[in-house]
């Protein structure tokens, strides 16, 4: 239950983190955006690991560190795909990619129940179904070819990065996050200096950024807690984030939920439940 209740956690404060994540990355400079998002973030964490404890080992500070290469490779795709093109085929595409690799990790190395496994191909369907949108339909090919492009390479990199944050102690706690977040920022400062992008968003991004960096940082740390528990729950809870932030653009950007949509809905509440019971 804890475990469940810790990625539940996580998917909600991670999704509600990619709303005004992907409001601020629509106002330009996408980098910058992603930089200052993990750089606020820094002290959140660090707040909530010292709240929490923990006893880290070395090795958890560098699978921390380790994983922070792909958190902050794996977010600024994600963010210029939403930007760029279709939030409604980027989410889905990351979503089921990003939770395929852990799931399957998980599995192999602690393998759930029946009625578990059954949670989690629900799971994967619905991840799948909530992100679908109308404005899918409406896309040109080689515009949703794009999209999928960018959802499979943030699905992987993000895949990855949960496997790593997984394979860390349980005695740990939220610190592997901290040379995470700090890893992510120097990556994304070196390739802001070869790229010679700008490292400070418009202004109009500020409004935003803050809620981001907080709301993602607490969110990791939760995710990293359920992971160190049970890598398969916790890496398929992370990836309904998405359904959390498609909920936000039903409700205050006016978008419509379409009949698929509804019915993943309906089949993450029973994803939950089985999951839950297992």
């Amino acid at each position: 239950m804890t475990t469940v209740l810790l990625g539940l956690g996580a998917a909600l404060l991670i999704g509600f983190a990619d709303y005004f994540g992907s409001m601020a990355g629509r106002k330009g400079r996408i980098l910058a955006v992603t930089f200052w998002v993990f750089l606020t973030g820094i002290v959140v964490i660090i707040s909530g690991a010292v709240i929490v404890g923990g006893s880290p080992s070395t090795r958890d500070l560098v699978l921390g560190g380790v994983a922070g290469i792909g958190g902050g490779v794996g977010l600024l795709i994600l963010y210029a795909g939403y930007a760029k093109t279709t939030i409604g085929i980027v989410g889905p595409v990351a979503a089921v990619i990003g939770a395929v690799l852990p799931v399957v990790v998980g599995t192999l190395t602690n393998r759930p129940s029946g009625t578990v496994i059954a949670g989690i191909l629900v799971g994967l369907v619905a991840i799948g179904l909530i992100g679908i949108d109308r404005s899918t339909e409406l896309e040109g090919g080689s515009s949703a070819r794009l999209a999928a492009l960018y959802g499979f390479g943030a699905g992987m990199v993000f895949g990855i990065m949960a496997t790593v944050i997984g394979a860390t102690d349980s005695s740990a706690g939220m610190w592997p996050i901290v040379p995470m977040r700090i890893t992510s920022v120097l990556i994304l400062a070196i390739i802001g200096v070869i790229t010679r992008q700008p490292l400070l968003p418009e202004r109009a991004s500020w409004r935003y950024i803050p809620a981001a960096a907080a709301l993602s940082a607490i969110g990791i740390g939760l995710f990293a807690m359920s992971a160190q528990r049970n890598l398969t729950i916790g890496g398929l809870l992370l990836q309904m984030a998405y359904g959390v932030t498609a909920v936000l653009a039903i409700l205050f950007l006016g978008e419509r939920a379409t009949g698929l949509q509804k019915l993943g809905f309906v089949a993450a509440v029973i994803s939950l439940i089985l999951v839950t019971l297992g």
